[in-house]
């Protein structure tokens, strides 16, 4: 009788034990991570909008699947904005930067995380997809032949993820097309 309670006090303090240094590490490395994951995502901004010099964020509410807008401006002149969007792909939902320049055309996109399926759905991180997106102009539709204005080659076996990534784009430019005089304004 005594030998299954010594066993279950055994188990709860190295339970509590275990749990104890996860949370201690956790608290520790999630600030860390946070600027890391902050870092990456102001570089991406970067990338896609290069003369950006000043930037102010836009916490969005009214818009399902849309989180941020990044306004970016160089002296006070409006240079374009970058939408985090969040579609949902295949595997999950895809943590997508949207850019789009002040004269309305995309500026591109940038894949900040995903779940897609290796090989197929994960093929939209690659330059050969994503350079589809620059100088288009929205609303853009998937197309399974070859891509033109407004057009989108669909990724081989990833119709789902490809769909998905687009329709982010549209509704990230919707929003951005929508609150841009307002922006060059600086209102917001």
């Amino acid at each position: 009788m005594r030998e299954p309670l010594k066993l279950g006090a055994v188990l709860l303090i190295i339970t509590t034990i275990c749990g104890g240094l996860l949370g201690f590490i956790n608290a520790k490395t999630s600030p860390i991570i946070a600027q890391g994951k902050e870092k990456s995502q102001q570089e991406a901004v970067q990338q896609l909008l290069p003369s950006a010099k000043e930037m102010e964020e836009v916490i969005v509410t009214d818009t399902p699947s849309l989180e941020t807008v990044f306004v970016t401006y160089d002296n006070g002149t409006y240079t374009g904005a970058v939408a985090k969007v969040y579609p949902d792909g295949f595997g999950g939902s895809i943590e997508l930067l949207v850019g789009m320049q002040a004269d309305g055309n995309l500026a591109g996109i940038q894949v900040l995380s995903h779940a897609e399926t290796p090989g197929l759905g994960a093929n939209m991180t690659l330059d050969s997809f994503k350079e589809q997106f620059p100088g288009q102009v929205t609303p853009l539709e998937v197309s399974k032949t070859s891509s033109g204005q407004g057009e989108i080659m669909a990724i081989t076996g990833a119709t789902i993820t490809t769909r998905a990534v687009v329709d982010g784009v549209n509704v990230a430019t919707e929003y951005m097309k929508a609150h841009q005089a307002n922006w060059e304004k600086g209102e917001y």
